[in-house]
């Protein structure tokens, strides 16, 4: 009997376990539902609102660790860069975050998060698509949005430094997945652009973008030498 109690124990603490998983899991799920749906409207609502800014800054705060359904997967780089080209310089600074934690933790988003930020660039804040974009002449949005790419380039960077480290000098097959996506040609684009603005501190923040994004395209290239080619 007593040892049939002893088994019964382990099988018990294992179905609560499985149960709590399961219940997390619903959650989660739950969860991003409810997170897309916010994301969702908060596409439609007046940007320059007090409270789409605190919600903005609240979606992007729990990147990637919740994405909302809308943001997952590619999409993630689809949707948040859109963000750093934001009116208020608090979602600028919120997306900035939110972008490099993402670079740094999901592989398979990083090439999709540098396009997304460099796309955003290269649109006209007047888009005839209504797609967020950068004004030349707004000095505050396109420096913060020049740094933004910057930094991200620089996290994936320094993300592939750690991989080659941890791996004994030879990137993960998740790394090696990412370098095969990577096309710098989009940034350099981006870059090139804003070197035409009239403003000085713009043309800096352009400088500091293309030199890091050719540091990152070395990198690659170093790990990787068959995506000499990019």
């Amino acid at each position: 009997a007593a040892a049939g109690g002893a088994d019964a124990a382990p099988a018990a603490v294992k179905a609560a376990a499985a149960a709590s998983s399961a219940t997390a899991s619903s959650l989660v799920k739950s969860l991003r539902r409810e997170l897309g749906a916010t994301a969702s409207a908060l596409q439609r609502a007046d940007p320059t609102s007090r409270a789409s800014v605190v919600v903005a800054t609240a979606l992007l705060r729990c990147v990637p660790f919740i994405a909302p359904e809308e943001w997952r997967g590619r999409a993630l780089g689809e949707a948040v860069p859109l963000l750093c080209a934001h009116p208020h310089p608090a979602v600028r600074a919120a997306a900035r975050d939110a972008m490099k934690r993402a670079v740094a933790s999901t592989v398979s988003a990083r090439d999709a998060i540098v396009q997304g930020a460099a796309g955003v660039l290269l649109s006209p804040a007047t888009s005839s698509t209504g797609r967020a974009g950068i004004s030349l002449t707004d000095a505050d949005a396109a420096t913060s949005a020049a740094r933004t790419l910057r930094d991200v380039c620089e996290t994936w960077r320094l993300s592939l430094s750690s991989s080659e480290l941890s791996s004994g000098g030879k990137l993960t097959s998740d790394g090696l997945r990412s370098i095969e996506t990577f096309d710098p040609s989009r940034s350099e684009a981006a870059g090139l652009l804003m070197m035409c603005s009239p403003h000085a501190e713009v043309r800096v923040a352009a400088v500091e973008m293309l030199r890091e994004v050719a540091k990152l395209s070395a990198a690659l290239r170093h790990a990787h030498p068959s995506n000499s080619s990019h």
